[in-house]
């Protein structure tokens, strides 16, 4: 039996019909619940103080309206520390990481932000350390500080052709729009008297309805040129392939990818030699399907690139990764080793930068392993000295609301160095990437706050620093908005340690 027929011209603000209900969990606190714009805190079951209790809220649904839940660590970092855990019946806790989005504050989350409103949104982070007996979905902060809110719309208009509508599982309710309908369970007058587009009980994943409020996408990723002598705990390709392939559905997926962001590492164990390499073959075309490679791969040198490659030797002129034209996708697109594009069109801008200086407290001792070790210690001091203050120069002269900046070492290789606070300056919304630890994740890094920063070297190149292994993918939105979240594959593909 179909459900009730709503009323007709439903629109944003306007009742659905229809009581929804949500479970949830938290570490450490609720602070309050808001449901279009309402305060129904009061409403929920369980302390508010109680991390072991499952707490639950209904709510009656309302067109477009934001069910917002705040939240707060006791140890003032929600990222690294708190968790949050929701299974709704518009989103079950296995679609938590595109259905919900996080806002997160040192200080007390502000009015406009408890209500679902304000700016800086972004997807959240995944927890993995804890909680385990709460299921699969938990989430974490996107951005530093004690404080965290998290907000997802249940009922949203979205528009399926009657194929979708007419699959029995699909529990299909009738909603106001201007595309077609369809008619499942519904006779003909009734559809002629409700003219509108459906969407399900368990409504429309929020990524696929902002699909066409975004500008364009881009991927990122780092350390994934697995070499079949010198690896370490990815014990073959598979993982490394199972990566490729699965950028290559995210970007069928996405529609929009316009560059891949790769934090470098590229070839295992000592870089490439020239332009005509055979690693370039094996160790990238191969493996990486063309549509992957459809567009550009914006790069930067990791040390492993630095062994054997010409560059650590001699003028840029000489590197075997550098190429200025980005037409040309037979390798990657980097001008310089310390570069900058911008994205107008985007209100984008993108650095690239060589901090290998900073590979360990005693500077960039991989150069043993190149024929000329004194030139290159003065080499990649200075290529370093130089990518500082190509940052400080682009953030002072750009006019791009966002930033993405990446090199090939995560925030915490940066500690006591100016260079964070710099990627800590609120002109932009800086979004900093790095790799060199082999993980996906952004809570084992410094955090930049205001900025975001996210962990990328789980390529599947080398080893497994954890089991996190995939690619970060980042979502432009028409406000300007960057949405950032983690793609996986299955840890038994990729890390010897992980168990069945």
């Amino acid at each position: 039996t179909p459900a009730p027929v709503p009323q007709a011209g439903k629109a944003p603000g306007a009742p659905v019909g229809v009581t929804s209900s949500c479970r949830f969990r938290a570490d450490n606190s609720v602070v309050s619940v808001f449901y279009n714009g309402e305060d129904i805190t009061s409403a929920m079951s369980g302390n508010l103080n109680d991390m072991s209790v499952e707490h639950l809220v209904n709510f009656d649904l309302v067109v477009a309206a934001s069910l917002t839940i705040t939240l707060k660590d006791d140890d003032g970092d929600f990222a690294r520390h708190g968790a949050f855990w929701a299974d709704c019946d518009a989103a079950s806790a296995s679609e938590a990481t595109f259905s919900w989005e996080s806002f997160c504050s040192p200080s007390p989350i502000d009015v406009p932000h408890a209500r679902g409103g304000g700016q800086g949104w972004g997807l959240p982070g995944v927890d993995h350390s804890k909680w385990s007996n709460w299921g699969s979905g938990r989430l974490s902060g996107n951005g530093a500080g004690g404080y965290c809110a998290f907000r997802m719309i249940p009922a949203m208009i979205g528009e399926y052709d009657s194929a979708f509508c007419t699959d029995p599982g699909n529990d299909c309710r009738l909603a106001q729009g201007e595309a077609q309908s369809c008619s499942i369970g519904y006779t003909p007058a009734a559809m002629a008297k409700y003219p509108g587009v459906f969407t399900c009980r368990k409504f429309i994943p929020r990524r696929a309805m902002l699909s066409n409020a975004r500008k364009a996408s881009f991927i990122v990723i780092g350390d994934w040129g697995w070499d079949p002598v010198n690896h370490f705990n990815v014990p073959t390709q598979a993982c490394q392939r199972g990566i490729a392939d699965r950028m290559h559905q995210k970007m069928r997926e996405l529609g929009d990818v316009k560059f891949v962001i790769n934090v470098g590492d590229s070839f295992y164990s000592d870089g490439v030699k020239s332009k005509t390499d055979p690693q370039w073959s094996y160790k990238w075309t191969n493996v990486y399907p063309e549509f992957v490679r459809s567009v550009p791969w914006y790069s930067v040198y990791g040390n492993h690139d630095y062994h054997y490659d010409p560059c650590a030797c001699g003028a840029v002129a000489h590197c075997a990764q550098v190429n200025g034209d980005i037409n040309d996708l037979s390798t990657f697109y980097m001008p310089d080793v310390n570069w900058f594009k911008e994205h107008p069109e985007l209100n984008l801008e993108v650095v690239g930068l060589d901090l290998n200086h900073f590979y360990s407290t005693s500077g960039p001792t991989f150069c043993k392993f190149t024929p000329c070790k004194q030139q290159c210690l003065q080499t990649i001091r200075a290529r370093t000295e130089q990518a500082f203050g190509l940052l400080k120069s682009r953030i002072l002269q750009s006019t791009a609301r966002n930033m993405l900046v990446f090199s090939h070492y995560p925030t915490d290789y940066f500690k006591g160095s100016p260079l964070l606070q710099a990627l800590k300056d609120g002109r932009h919304h800086i979004a900093y990437f790095g790799g060199h630890r082999h993980n996906i994740d952004n809570t084992s890094t410094v955090p930049i706050w205001p900025s975001q920063n996210w962990l990328s070297g789980g390529g599947g190149g080398f080893s497994c620093d954890g089991l996190q292994q995939g690619f970060v993918v980042g979502e432009i939105g028409n406000d300007d908005s960057l949405s950032l979240y983690p793609e996986y594959v299955p840890p038994t593909l990729c890390c010897a340690s992980a168990v069945v």
